[in-house]
């Protein structure tokens, strides 16, 4: 902005000589605390106080990078008439306008990333989801984002919805993990925090639901490298839970992106000058506790500072150039009378700024003050094997994958995504069932075979019997029409076991079982039937003849 540098936005070529304005930052340390957010918003916006104390009034706030900081800063400094704009707070309560006045971010809000993570289940054909929040600002708005989301894009997904507070106890952390369980589905979205996953995790493989090879567990990125930072004991609970999960996260881009490029050649350019390197680390934050001391240089002296980009870095880049180009905007407009803006007006120009950032094209929603999320990139890093790891034997560790990235409302395949099964196929979404036709055992088979046979062969010994003496005097009073009837009904129902022994076992088809199962009724019904019928017709008789023996 001061140089007039438009090697990675070209709206900032030569802005320094258009531009009546010189920018300069002071950093500040809020230590994830809100109460050290709190008073740092109070001291920087208190205009008396710095008025006397010859101290210079900031003309935005850029951050908190945690929505838990950003909610409680953003009323004071709304309060106050100060912009604050945050890289990486995605909390969708801060979209509401009446509480939050001046607040925008130059990052998608969590409803906006609920989205693709609804794209990348249907694709995967899931239609069961559990979800575990912690139980805060963050983790309550990105779950409620999640359900109107999916309510709006995928009527048909069902989300079973659990919460837990950040330091639960065990029987709390038991309780929400057996809920998840008896849904009995096998796909699990947690929106947590990096340091309450691991007794979240080792419980979830203890019930059954990780490291199964069946169940699939994604997070949202405030989970961060919790499953690549570290070796796992072989065989250990975590790292059988932690193989083959998945962070979904905004992403300022990846290698090969243009802008992306350039950002990181910039900040290892940085790290090549001294004199950079002073002026970077100046600026870091000193504010700590009395007594509190802290070294900058262990951080700036290790490799891995300003090596690569990291997930905030190209939102933080274009929050402060959005800032930049809209109080530059302002200030354009009022030089030749010698004006100067308010915040409010700062927001709206904020607001009204559209430019191709690092992290993709920067449009706002006027309406909430946070980024279009069809304007950002999002990714999935999925946590496999790191196979050349160098670590003690026993132990294993993970690295993350860039498996997908979702840019224009879709999602792109970088490469297969590993389950934690260890392959690529995708498992259903809800167990597969296990039917029990109840088969009858081969033994029972053959004993009503042999009733059957019992019962055919006495049936139609009798009905000989009766046909062959049918002339015999007690044969003929015993009416033989009426015998042949209860020996042939008799037979017709032990006929019955005959298909009453046939099921899928049998190797018979569709067609075949089907007159199987209507013959079982037709045998029992007809041959019931006619026994009964003889018996009830024979008695009727002897009734008949009795009553006119009686007259």
């Amino acid at each position: 902005l001061n140089t007039g540098d438009g090697t990675i936005v070209p709206e900032l070529d030569g802005i320094h000589k258009r531009c009546p304005l010189r920018f300069s930052t002071k950093s500040f340390d809020t230590q994830a605390q809100q109460s050290v957010g709190v008073n740092h918003a109070i001291s920087l916006t208190d205009r008396t106080a710095r008025q006397q104390q010859q101290q210079l009034l900031p003309c935005a706030l850029i951050g908190a990078s945690m929505s838990s900081i950003s909610i409680p800063t953003s009323i004071i400094s709304g309060v106050r008439g100060f912009p604050q704009i945050s890289p990486i707070s995605t909390s969708a309560a801060l979209d509401d306008k009446s509480q939050y006045k001046l607040f925008g971010r130059t990052c998608p809000n969590d409803d906006g990333t609920a989205i693709p993570l609804i794209f990348k289940l249907r694709s995967w054909g899931v239609n069961h989801l559990g979800v575990i929040h912690v139980l805060d600002s963050y983790g309550n708005a990105f779950a409620e984002g999640l359900r109107l989301a999916a309510k709006r894009e995928a009527p048909d997904l069902r989300i079973t919805i659990v919460n837990v507070a950040n330091g639960a106890d065990d029987a709390k952390i038991f309780e929400v993990i057996r809920q998840l369980k008896e849904t009995r589905f096998t796909y699990f979205f947690g929106i947590l925090h990096g340091e309450m996953m691991d007794t979240l995790m080792t419980e979830a493989y203890h019930q059954g639901i990780a490291g199964t090879g069946r169940h699939v567990w994604l997070f949202s990125d405030g989970a961060g490298n919790t499953a690549s930072s570290r070796s796992f004991a072989v065989g250990s609970p975590l790292e059988r839970a932690y193989r083959g999960t998945g962070v979904l996260s905004p992403e300022g881009g990846v290698p090969g992106m243009e802008n992306f490029d350039k950002l990181e050649r910039a900040m290892q350019g940085l790290k090549e000058n001294e004199d950079d390197l002073s002026y970077l680390e100046a600026h870091l934050p000193s504010d700590y506790a009395e007594g509190m001391f802290v070294n900058h240089s262990l951080v700036t002296s290790q490799d891995s500072y300003l090596a690569r980009v990291g997930v905030i870095h190209p939102f933080l880049y274009d929050a402060t150039v959005a800032l930049g180009i809209a109080s530059c905007r302002l200030a354009e407009r009022g030089k030749d009378k010698n004006e100067y803006f308010t915040g409010e007006e700062l927001f709206e120009a904020f607001l009204n700024t559209t430019f191709d950032g690092t992290s993709g094209t920067v449009s706002i929603n006027p309406n909430t003050g946070t980024r279009d999320y069809l304007s950002a990139f999002y990714s999935l890093t999925n946590f496999v094997d790191d196979e050349g790891a160098n670590v003690e034997e026993g132990m294993a560790r993970f690295k993350g994958v860039r498996t997908g990235l979702f840019v224009s409302g879709q999602w792109e395949a970088l490469l297969p995504y590993s389950f934690n099964n260890g392959n690529n196929e995708i498992p259903p979404g809800l167990p597969t069932l296990v039917t029990n036709n109840n088969c009858l055992s081969t033994g029972w088979k053959a004993f009503g075979m042999a009733l059957c046979s019992i019962v055919v062969s006495l049936a139609l010994g009798f009905s000989s019997w009766t046909f062959y003496n049918r002339n015999e005097q007690v044969v003929r009073a015993s009416q033989p029409i009426f015998l042949l009837f209860v020996s042939g009904g008799t037979l017709l129902m032990g006929l019955a076991i005959i298909p009453l022994s046939i099921d899928k076992n049998c190797g018979v088809g569709q067609e075949g079982g089907n007159a199987i199962c209507m013959s079982i009724p037709w045998l029992l019904a007809v041959g019931f039937s006619l026994t009964f019928s003889a018996l009830f017709a024979k008695t009727y008789r002897i009734n008949k003849i009795m009553q006119r023996t009686a007259k």
